[in-house]
């Protein structure tokens, strides 16, 4: 069973995960987990409010764009948090720094 088959086109047909707990009778974790999974070959937004999942349609477009920028706007930032942490490692490492 794939969570994808449980996930609806449209943003009007979003589904809880509440309502996926309900159909496939994983538990929430599992719910979040199989989402995260299907998300590496599948699109799946989310309603802004939390409420539901869907897959985009055409006329979710600017939904679409606004989940690239925000996906897009937290990636840079973990990886600026990575560069200094990265840093610090080589420090440690380096013996620069006593650990």
């Amino acid at each position: 069973m794939e969570i994808i088959n449980f996930i609806p086109y449209g943003k009007e047909h979003a589904v809880s995960r509440y309502e996926l707990t309900h159909f496939t009778g994983w538990s929430d974790r599992k719910v979040r987990h199989m989402i995260s999974k299907a998300r590496e070959e599948h699109v799946i937004l989310s309603l802004e409010n939390g409420s539901g999942y869907y897959q985009p349609t055409a006329e979710d477009y600017p939904e679409l764009r606004k989940f690239i920028n925000r996906e897009e706007s937290r990636a840079k930032s973990v990886f600026a948090s990575l560069k200094m942490a990265r840093a610090l490692c080589e420090d440690y490492e380096r013996g620069r720094l006593d650990a």
